[in-house]
């Protein structure tokens, strides 16, 4: 749960695997969590209705950072948003900062997550 990170900056993202945005910009999430290491959580919130195809997914990449999958929906109703890839930047006092809506490639969504989290990082 986001209260077992207070206190920390967590980056939590909503995806599919049928949503090519989303599939592009995971691996800069790893690029993330090796360029800021504890000082940033990253969670993944897997919205495929087929548990199935999602734990595929998973199995054949090999994110080093925690998935959860959510074929029902139950976590993704907490959050609405009108697309995918949905990400969350939650600052130290469990607010949320940053809303970025779309994807892009692992470089441009890496700086552009950078630009976000220095300056709460930094705090």
């Amino acid at each position: 749960t986001l209260s077992d990170h207070q206190g920390q900056v967590v980056l939590l993202n909503f995806w599919a695997t049928w949503c090519t945005y989303c599939v592009m910009e995971m691996p800069a999430f790893d690029m993330l969590r090796e360029a800021y290491g504890e000082d940033l959580v990253i969670l993944a919130v897997n919205c495929d209705a087929d548990a199935t195809t999602a734990q595929a997914f998973l199995e054949e990449n090999q994110y080093g950072f925690p998935i959860a999958l959510d074929a029902d929906q139950t976590v993704s109703a907490l959050y609405p948003t009108d697309g995918l890839p949905y990400s969350l930047v939650i600052d130290q006092d469990g607010q949320v900062a940053h809303t970025v809506l779309g994807g892009g490639e692992p470089e441009d969504v890496f700086a552009q997550y950078q630009t976000l989290l220095d300056p709460l990082l930094a705090e």
